[in-house]
């Protein structure tokens, strides 16, 4: 499991540095847990010096730097 934390949020475009080297891969859903809701991102783009730049796919209200953003490998799920 890959575990981060939020460096920058710019609206629903959030960064989160990863100090282990050990980022996911682009695509890949991170999760970050908020007021005891799990929020979902998806991997856009890797930004160099051991970051990725994540959209929210939710809204990213209450989120702040530092907090600790999880990663299992897998893309995003949706039930059907």
């Amino acid at each position: 499991m890959n575990i981060g934390k939020i460096s920058e949020i710019s609206g629903p475009v959030v960064d989160v540095l990863f100090e282990d080297g050990n980022f996911p891969k682009i695509n890949s859903a991170l999760s970050v847990m908020v007021d005891g809701e799990e929020r979902v991102m998806e991997v856009a783009q890797h930004i160099g010096g051991n970051a990725v730049r994540c959209i929210m796919l939710s809204e990213s209200n209450s989120l702040a730097r530092g907090m600790e953003v999880h990663g299992d490998g897998d893309g995003i799920k949706v039930p059907v």
